[in-house]
């Protein structure tokens, strides 16, 4: 569950607040749908639709399930005992009757709506509905439209943030046996996709297109062999030729991956859309093995909405409970103290501050409540096997995850207080704080901070030195506890909240003003071509716990890959040996960028990717758009 979601959903005055900020004012909210038995509300012959398309796939936007306690989310169900078991199966498994039967007179109503019609997709519908409850999946077709099912359902009872998992894996079998012609294959994955679309603006989450719908593709098998096949080529091309926003997808990528899967994954991003996010393998398998994963299930990890790594069907982590905020400790600590002797002082009571910061959000998940969930626990595979709620802590892996935004700002703050007042001693740190609590009123000492030549993102050993220290002291803290379900907290090094994480942090030393956004994941706080971030996220400890999504983002533009596509490639597979953790690109420029800001109606399909999601740039806040387009001419200013 993001932080947005969970806090906003704490009181009636906040409810409000959200009914307006997602502007579905005229939605019938239903608070605790599995504790307060509201079932029956989904059951009214007015609260199904079908609109004569290839597959039945409807959610009903007029009602949203909201919860008092922390429901479980942002994690990819099973989706493979979604298409080889029968529901009834899955049925016999929960103890709750009532529900049992909701779930039962879901479907027949979905049935008896689609029987209404004239469609000549009718007949496989209704079939793959029957079969639904008797059968495993008989066909491609009735393989996607059973995902699409179970996936509006867990949209409609509530839960958000739904991965798809590694669906080019899952329907392999079925693709396969079925000997489906290549063409009608990829005609139906594209519809699926445009199906999964719908109701973009009500799966939604903080920002529009936050929606959390990830299809893995590809990946690193625990012999070291690489998976793809038809489907993972048919996925990427078919994101690539809708060219919408979402569903998104990540390519995992290892060594060994072929040659001519990377490169369409590269052609897909050329294009603007944001996706596939690339993650490595080589490095995050290594990672989740650390945490107590099995190979086989550490080779077959998914993510969650964004990027980050976790057991596909079998995992409970929710990897955005939290945040950290790098930056507010040490902010704290220069108002408290301005008479430090020595760097090294100064650093040493940032670190115990950050420990107390650490500590507070720990105590604050454990005191966490988690809501009863039959639909999750039942293609959750231990859940359902064990016959115990998901709630219960009966997931194979119990995990939870922390994001953190900040750390560039930190690092260049601490930069620039070693090198101006202990090193070149050229300001005394008191002047500094006071500069930085009037917001900077001396342009000179502004430009000094901000234009400092040690910058986080640079390949330079002490910058290197300095964030590794404050890395490898978070993951130890971290490393020192454990979750109510006796899971380990894990943390990454990329967050949502660059901006609404600075909206209460007043000016800072790295030269940034009062409240402005912090620096975006792993990426140049200064003008670092993007092979020099790359190599700075290359020397990164990705230590026990730092594994919960550390993504490189970096601006490319399109005339950059189209006059170098073949050495962009050797570059990203030179990387992948280096060993970056996760990338992800924009491929923009700022022309285009400020003219989409002052004629939004001229620019209404252009894409950006926002942090783990694509969308489209004229629907962003405007300071997501000054953000992107601050970001754009720095980076071409450093091309």
């Amino acid at each position: 569950m993001s932080l947005f979601r969970k806090i906003l959903f704490s009181n009636d005055t906040l409810l409000t607040l959200f009914k307006k900020y997602v502007k579905h004012d005229n939605k019938k909210y239903l608070l605790d749908f599995f504790e307060k038995k509201k079932y029956n509300k989904f059951l009214k012959e007015d609260f199904f639709n079908y609109n004569d398309t290839t597959f039945y796939y409807y959610i009903n936007t007029n009602y949203q399930v909201l919860y008092s306690v922390h429901l479980v989310d942002n994690i990819s169900i099973s989706y493979d005992m979604v298409i080889n078991k029968p529901l009834n199966e899955i049925l016999d498994n929960i103890d709750d009757k009532e529900y049992v039967e909701f779930i039962k007179s879901y479907f027949l109503n979905i049935k008896k709506e689609v029987e209404k019609s004239n469609s000549d997709n009718k007949n496989d519908i209704i079939n793959s509905i029957d079969n639904l409850f008797t059968k495993k999946t008989t066909s491609f077709k009735d393989a996607l439209q059973r995902i699409l099912f179970i996936n509006q359902l867990l949209w409609q009872t509530g839960h958000r943030l739904n991965g798809l998992g590694r669906l080019d894996k899952t329907l392999n079998d079925i693709y396969l046996k079925t000997n489906i012609n290549k063409d009608l294959a990829y005609n139906l994955i594209k519809e699926f996709l445009l199906m999964l679309h719908n109701d973009y603006y009500y799966k939604s989450n903080a920002l529009k297109g936050d929606t959390g719908q990830i299809i893995i593709i590809g990946g690193k098998n625990s012999d070291d062999t690489y998976f793809s096949n038809d489907l993972s080529y048919l996925f990427i091309k078919c994101v690539k030729d809708i060219k919408l926003p979402d569903p998104k997808t990540l390519l995992r990528v290892s060594s060994n991956m072929p040659d001519d899967l990377l490169k369409l994954g590269i052609e897909s991003i050329k294009t603007g859309c944001g996706s596939p996010l690339l993650s490595n393998d080589e490095v995050v398998i290594k990672k989740l093995l650390d945490i107590g994963y099995t190979l086989d299930d550490a080779s077959n990890y998914a993510t969650s909405a964004c990027w980050e790594p976790l057991a596909d069907g079998m995992s409970f982590e929710q990897n955005n409970i939290a945040d950290l905020n790098f930056l507010k400790p040490l902010n704290d600590i220069l108002d408290l103290n301005n008479n430090y002797e020595s760097f090294d002082l100064l650093l040493n009571d940032y670190l115990n501050k950050l420990k107390e910061e650490i500590k507070i959000i720990i105590d604050s998940i454990n005191n966490e409540k988690i809501a009863y969930d039959p639909l999750m626990s039942s293609y959750i595979r231990n859940c359902n096997e064990s016959k115990k709620d998901i709630s219960l802590g009966s997931a194979k892996y119990m995990n939870y995850g922390v994001l953190t935004s900040g750390l560039g700002n930190t690092i260049d703050s601490l930069l620039n207080i070693k090198n101006l007042v202990f090193d070149k001693k050229k300001y005394k740190l008191d002047y500094l704080i006071l500069e930085k609590n009037n917001n900077f009123s001396d342009d000179k000492i502004l430009n000094e901070l901000k234009n400092s030549e040690l910058r986080y993102g640079i390949d330079n050993d002490l910058v290197i030195e300095l964030t590794n220290k404050i890395i490898d002291f978070a993951n130890q803290e971290f490393s020192s506890y454990k979750n109510n379900f006796g899971g380990v907290f894990r943390f990454g090094l990329s967050s949502p909240n660059y901006i609404a994480n600075s909206k209460n942090i007043k000016a800072s030393l790295d030269g940034r003003k009062d409240f402005e956004a912090y620096n975006v994941h792993i990426s140049s706080t200064g003008n670092a071509s993007y092979t020099e971030v790359i190599n700075f996220a290359s020397k990164l400890h990705y230590g026990i716990r730092n594994l919960n999504g550390n993504v490189c983002d970096l601006i490319l533009t399109k005339n950059l890959l189209d006059n170098n596509f073949d050495k962009f490639i050797l570059f990203i597979k030179q990387a992948i040996k280096e060993g970056f953790f996760q990338i992800q690109f924009n491929v923009l420029d700022s022309k285009t960028l400020i003219k989409a800001k002052e004629n939004p109606e001229d620019f209404k399909d252009l894409i950006v990717r926002v942090w783990g999601f694509s969308a489209y740039f004229v629907e962003l806040p405007e300071e997501y758009q000054d953000l992107l387009i601050e970001r754009a001419l720095r980076n071409e200013n450093a091309m």
